[in-house]
């Protein structure tokens, strides 16, 4: 199929996604819930295709360019489409409606998108192969230095550099940083030095020497939050720290700054 092929299976499948919306919330109102199991069975399959077409020609499109790992940096994600269930309607009884939502964007994994060029004869993405490596390093050098600052003891340190799930050659890389100890965390210098590595594994030695301590500092903020358990923070996933490493390299090649989003008072 070529590019406009899949242009027109994206238009079809989103005609068909709506009109199964439409029944749906018909087939809801009336109370016929068969109908609208099974039409949420089809409006899925519909939505789960259209991204796939949609992820599939954004990837066409990194690795056709000459530095699809650039390309894709700048592009950070992909437009998608899902649906939303809401309640609407006055006083106690409110009736759920569902919308298409055609203003979604799915990052872009790179991860799946260096396979994808791998599966169709290229070397992969990224201006040093290594560099999703080195990027699970850095998640597990962040992790430590994580614990580090909450008061973990050097046995959970240890304990914690061996048994991280990330595979072994992303183990064995070696920024020149060492491991946290307790009551020390690497200093802002080191991961700085980390940080560049990596940046420039992905994009190369000239955004690299771009990365500044406000990157540093974004990432370390990023690479855990709050856990569900009492007392406790989780880690970033992989995947999430390759997201997290995309949008660094988007503010060093564009130039862009860091924002702080909280909630306004009314009126100023």
């Amino acid at each position: 199929m070529t590019r406009e092929d899949y242009l027109n299976k994206l238009g079809q499948l989103e005609g068909s996604i709506r009109t199964n919306v439409q029944e749906y919330n018909t087939a809801y109102g009336e109370k016929r819930y068969e109908d609208a199991i099974k039409l949420t069975a089809s409006i899925e399959k519909d939505i789960s295709e259209y991204n796939s077409i949609a992820q599939m020609l954004c990837f066409d499109e990194c690795a056709n360019s000459d530095d699809p790992m650039i390309t894709a940096v700048l592009k950070l994600d992909f437009p998608a489409i899902g649906v939303r269930d809401t309640l609407e309607g006055d006083g106690e009884i409110k009736n759920l409606v569902r919308e298409v939502v055609d203003d979604k964007r799915k990052k872009i994994d790179l991860l799946k998108l260096d396979k994808y060029v791998r599966d169709r004869g290229g070397k992969g993405i990224g201006h040093d192969t290594n560099w999703k490596y080195m990027a699970e390093r850095l998640n597990l050098l962040f992790a430590m230095d994580c614990a580090v600052e909450i008061g973990k003891g050097e046995e959970f340190i240890k304990e914690m550099s061996e048994c991280y799930a990330v595979k072994e050659a992303s183990r064995e890389i070696d920024f020149g940083v060492k491991n946290p100890k307790a009551g020390t965390p690497i200093s802002n210098t080191g991961l700085l030095k980390a940080v560049k590595a990596v940046v420039t594994a992905m994009v190369g030695e000239e955004y690299g020497a771009k990365v500044l301590t406000h990157d540093v500092r974004f990432l370390k903020m990023v690479s855990a939050k709050k856990s569900k358990k009492a007392l406790a923070l989780q880690c970033a996933n992989h995947r999430y720290m390759r997201e997290y490493l995309m949008e660094v390299c988007n503010r060093v090649i564009t130039g862009s700054v860091y924002d702080v989003e909280y909630k306004r008072v009314k009126g100023k």
